[in-house]
């Protein structure tokens, strides 16, 4: 089950952007928080 630098990069990028968009809630929330 080896991917090729196509595909890995296909099954990578999603789950840097979802974790982006992880980190980006946690700071709304927090900054509702604060405020």
């Amino acid at each position: 089950g080896h991917f090729s630098a196509k595909e890995h990069r296909g099954v990578e990028i999603p789950g840097i952007y979802w974790h982006f968009v992880d980190v980006m809630w946690i700071v709304v929330y927090a900054t509702i928080y604060l405020l």
